[in-house]
Order: structure tokens, then sequence, then C-alpha cells
């Protein structure tokens, strides 16, 4: 859920009676899609959604039923509403949520094994056929099981590359030519601590595994279980992270930044606050993260801080991220998948209806400069009344998409270069994940190997022991399974 806001708030769904200027039919006679999303609403979703309505009512006649789920409770909700076939038309999807609780229902095997999700190959085309078409081969396998086509995927086809972003008046006195790699970086880390200003280098928002990792010659299998291969094994061999050489190598190149004091003991969560009010020299993090933050730095917060974002690593070719981490589902007790293929085609078929949907109200919710949105005076995305409604990141479209005005002009050309990368060769394998509890082991553990506290690992054996205690022999019989598992893939691809 990396791409916008996810606020708590429980069940709060968009109902309207608005008909004014509508001339299509009787209120009685509107098509009712109903789609869960987790997180929040803005205040002005409703208004927001009446306008589409309006919008749209010429083509699709729909009244649009939007739900959100406490984020921390959504996996759980949406899985019992699929088991129990209550009547909703679809739902938000991320394969984040693939590794929740003991017996989860929400990976896509699942899902498709219990028969919960429409199958909509047939109507796909038919209903959405802009997006259809805009789907590769190579993509439309990645969106099918088991021969059925079962999810409108995000079209941000992006890679994962990670960012530098610099604090500006820092940029302009300690960077010449830019900012490329982590030697680079180092420079500039160590011109800051020498400059005695109280403030903290450089700040890691991301684990070593993926900082580091495609690097290193390695593509990430999967995140949240540390399971990488080499890029250049055709075999595709899966090894945990920490137990390659380079996760030691990778440690004490982060241990030696630790006692020059380029950056804290422990890795950072997302510090708002320190973003704003200029604790870091500077930052990683994904480019549209950082992007984002720029956004977020706006009227109404007392600050000046801004962020020059570098690419890290631009020669090398980051994998795309996948389809399926922003996705639509269809339920498959809809009455209407119809409708919704509809209403995801309209709002991907031009600029105008992406940006009500993502953007809001223009003239009330933002102002276009360029082809960047700006914010009304006084707002910020912090207190935006409609911008970074949770879910919204199933319907980002690359072609579309605006970056704010407090970023520079080409920080679209930014996220844009992303899209010439290529999707991971095993991009598309959908694994069964049979032993949850192992897997709920693991994430735990790996989350503690993949950001390290570095104040306990001064020397070598710490390093060996801090691995030891919270590696889990016995998952490798997991390991092993899916292992079996992508050799099939690969023969079948």
């Amino acid at each position: 859920m990396a791409y916008a806001l996810l606020f708590t708030f429980y069940g709060c769904g968009h109902t309207s009676d608005n008909t004014d200027g509508w001339g299509v039919g009787d209120i009685a006679s509107r098509i009712p899609v109903s789609i869960y999303f987790p997180g929040s609403p803005g205040k002005d979703m409703d208004r927001v959604l009446e306008e589409i309505e309006k919008e749209s009512a010429p083509l699709l006649n729909i009244e649009l039923k939007f739900n959100w789920i406490e984020a921390s409770e959504y996996e759980g909700a949406i899985a019992s509403k699929l088991a129990s076939a209550q009547n909703f038309d679809a739902f938000y999807y991320s394969e984040v949520y693939d590794l929740g609780e003991s017996g989860s229902a929400l990976t896509l095997p699942e899902l498709v094994n219990n028969n919960l999700v429409y199958n909509i190959n047939g109507l796909f085309q038919q209903y959405a056929p802009g997006i259809y078409g805009s789907l590769s081969e190579e993509e439309m396998k990645a969106i099918t099981f088991d021969n059925k086509i079962v999810a409108i995927p995000w079209r941000f086809p992006v890679s994962s590359r990670k960012s530098a972003a610099v604090r500006d008046d820092l940029n302009a006195l300690y960077i010449e030519g830019g900012v490329a790699d982590f030697e680079d970086l180092e420079v500039f880390a160590d011109k800051i601590t020498g400059s005695k200003i109280n403030i903290v280098p450089i700040g890691l928002f991301t684990g070593t595994l993926e900082l580091f990792a495609p690097h290193m010659g390695f593509t990430v299998f999967d995140e949240r279980l540390g399971l990488v291969y080499r890029e250049n094994d055709p075999g595709m061999q899966l090894m945990l992270w920490e137990e390659t050489p380079e996760y030691r190598d990778v440690l004490l190149r982060l241990l030696s930044w630790y006692k020059k004091g380029y950056i804290p003991s422990e890795f950072e969560n997302k510090d708002e606050a320190g973003f704003f009010y200029g604790k870091y020299a500077c930052f990683i993090d994904e480019i549209y993260q950082a992007l984002f933050m720029n956004t977020r730095i706006k009227a109404g917060i007392d600050t000046e801080f801004k962020y020059k974002i570098y690419s890290l690593y631009p020669e090398y070719k980051m994998p795309k991220k996948s389809l399926l981490e922003n996705a639509i589902l269809i339920n498959k007790n809809s009455s209407k998948p119809e409708s919704v293929l509809m209403f995801l085609e309209w709002v991907h078929s031009s600029q105008k209806n992406h940006d009500l949907l993502m953007y809001g109200i223009e003239g009330e919710h933002y102002t276009i400069y360029g082809e960047q949105y700006v914010l009304p005076p006084q707002v910020n995305i912090e207190n935006h009344p409609y911008m970074g409604w949770g879910g919204s990141e199933a319907f980002l479209n690359i072609n579309f998409i605006r970056t704010s005005v407090y970023n520079d002009p080409f920080s679209k050309q930014l996220l844009t270069d992303e899209t010439r990368s290529e999707y991971a060769p095993h991009h598309g394998i959908h694994p069964v994940l049979r032993d949850f509890e192992a897997i709920k082991r693991r994430t735990d553990n790996f989350q503690k190997l993949n950001k390290p506290s570095l104040s306990m690992l001064d020397n070598p054996d710490n390093i060996e022991r801090f691995i030891a205690e919270n590696s889990d022999y016995s998952f490798h019989k997991t390991v092993e399974e899916l292992q079996r598992q992508l050799n099939e893939w690969f023969i079948r691809k």
C-alpha cells in the first residue's frame, strides 16, 4: 500500500440521491456497483463520486458504492465476505496481503481454487477493450491462473528502482555531478558529518534486500520471504538472502556507515515530520515515494525543505513491479461484472476521467499548471479533502498520472523512464502457499534480518550469531516446495 495515504476508517460507504442534470433514466434504474477498499475515503468522496456518476451517465448509468475497511482488518474481512457469499461486486487486491494470518484466503490460487473470484475471460475483451488491448501477452499471463483471467491490474508498470532524495539546500552545497550510486552517497555523507550539522546524513527507509540485492547480481523472488536467485541463473535456483555471502558484505558495509556516523543504528520508519523539518540530509526510498514527499511539503506546513531526486544505479535495468501489487478483482457472486469492467474502462479511457477519480474536482480540489497539478492555498496532501484515499493505487495509469508542481517539471519523466525496464523472469507465477505457520514465522524473522539493529553487530562473530538466531532452517522445506512449483511453471511457460 505504498502509493497513497492509508487512514483507518471502518465501513464507510457512498450513497447519493443527487440526480440534477443527469437526464438519463430514473434514479431507480441506475446500476449499483459496490467495491471494497482498505483504509478510508477523503471527506469529499461522496461529492466526487456523484460527479463521476454524472459524467459517466451517458455510457454507464451507474451508482458507485465505494466501501472502506480499516487496513489492518481488510484481509480478514474480505476473506470472510467472499467465503460467506456476500453480495458485492469487486474488491481491491494486493499481493502484499498474501502472507497474512494463518489460513488466509487472499492468495490468488486460493481465491481461484475456491471459486471466489470471477473469470472475466471474454467479458474483459468485450467490456474493457482499451485496458485489455494495453496488456502484453506477458502481462496477460500474470493476471491469469488456471486459464482464468481474474484481475484488472493497475496500469503503472514502473520498476522498483530506489532513489536518493537529497535536501535541496545541501544538494547545492555539497554535490557536484549528481548521485548515481552508493559511493557517491558515501562522499556526500562524509561531507555532511564533517560539516558538524546536527542532521542524519542518510535515512534508510528500505531494507537490505530491496536496496542492495539487485545491484549485486540477484533477482528478488519474494521480498517478504527474503528469497532471491542469481540473475544469470537460467534455472532460477532460490536462496535465502541471509545465506548468501553478499548479505554479510552488506551488513559489513552498513556497519561501516554506522560507525562513521552516516546512518543511525536502526533502520528508519517513515518519519514524515522528519521529512518536513529537514531531519535527513538525504533519504533512500522508491522514486514515487520521494516525489510524494515533495508533494506533501506544501502550504500549511512551516518548512522550506524540498528534495532533489536522483535515480540510483540508472544503468541497471531493474525489474518492473508486479501487476498484482495493486489490482481490482470481481466477486464471483457479482451479478454485474460487466458494469465493473465498464467503469474501469471509463476511468482509463481519458485524462479527464482519470483526473476526476484520482485528484477530485478541478478548480476545487486542484488546478492544472502545465501537466502538473496545484493544490489550493493552505491545503496539503496531509489535510486534502479528497486525494490519497485508500485503494486508489489500483487505478494508477502511467499515461495519465500527474505530479505536483512541488516536484521538478521533469519528475514524471523519472517515472516514465522506469517503464522501460522488464518484468522479472518469474513474473506471472502464483505459488500455492500451504504452510502458513511456517510462512508467518519466516516473515517475522526476515523483518529482523532485513532491517537489523546495527549497534548489535559490531564484529563478524556477532553478525554470524545474529543470522543464526533469526534463521529458521525448517523453512527450507517451504523453499524446496516453492522451487518445485517454479520449475514446473517455467516448463509450462
